[in-house]
């Protein structure tokens, strides 16, 4: 993905661990976001305790989806999902400090803000800063 930012310069996101990519889910949404995410873990556990692997696969995936998977696999998937949902992008532009804000998950479509100071690197990772 490549963004031309109004001051001209390049955003790329082509790789993983950018310092200047953020993902943000809305507070209104987070609930919504998280709750499905502890009962899948909750009802995994529940499901792997009493053998019945098979039975939770079928009830939170297609049919198609393979066997045998590690659970950390499971969860990556069903994360994925409700990340795709939900999530929504933000760079930062480099150059400018100008931040770009998708406004839905579904859409490439972003608005931009100007920073009225001088400060840089808002979306460095927490151990970045």
């Amino acid at each position: 993905m490549k963004l031309r930012c109004l001051c001209d310069a390049q955003i790329v996101d082509q790789t993983d661990s950018l310092p200047n990519k953020a993902a943000f889910v809305p507070d209104e949404d987070l609930e919504r976001y998280q709750e499905p995410l502890i009962h899948f873990a909750a009802d995994l556990v529940r499901a792997w305790v009493a053998g019945q692997q098979d039975a939770f696969l079928d009830a939170h995936f297609a049919r198609s989806y393979p066997r045998g998977l590690a659970i950390e696999s499971l969860l990556s998937d069903f994360w994925t999902r409700q990340s795709v949902a939900y999530e929504r992008r933000m760079y930062e532009c480099e150059a400018c400090g100008r931040l770009w804000v998708q406004t839905h998950p579904d859409k490439n479509e972003y608005v931009t803000y100007l920073p009225e100071d001088a400060a840089r690197g808002v979306l460095r990772g927490r151990f970045s800063l």
